[in-house]
């Protein structure tokens, strides 16, 4: 990305603002789980409340194979650390993330 112009200062103020507002604002209403919260195992219920999902959905998501989990002696164990991760692998690019690879991919080609 190439240094602003004096005209676009004012405008990349503001949306850095609303960005960093956005980001305080979920911090403030979400409690982070401690590392020990995290690598507990949890059962379906606690599975199903924290993703706030279904849990007839979980079911089918562990039948298929969906969600990560383990099964030990008849029963499922989940780890927030990779429901986490299988939540962040379904990532959607913004327009701005989009933008900024396409003028890096644009400016490498120069």
């Amino acid at each position: 990305m190439e240094n602003p112009t004096l005209e676009q200062t004012p405008k990349m103020l503001l949306e850095f603002s609303r960005r960093f507002d956005e980001f305080a604002d979920f911090f403030s209403n979400h409690r982070l789980c401690t590392r020990e919260e995290v690598e507990k195992p949890i059962d379906i219920n606690e599975a199903s409340q924290f993703l706030g999902r279904a849990k007839d959905t979980m079911y089918k998501d562990v039948q298929n194979n969906v969600v990560p989990y383990y099964k030990k002696a008849g029963r499922l164990y989940f780890l927030k650390s990779e429901l986490l991760e299988w939540i962040k692998s379904g990532k959607i690019k913004t327009n701005s993330e989009i933008s900024d690879e396409l003028d890096n991919l644009l400016s490498s080609k120069k």
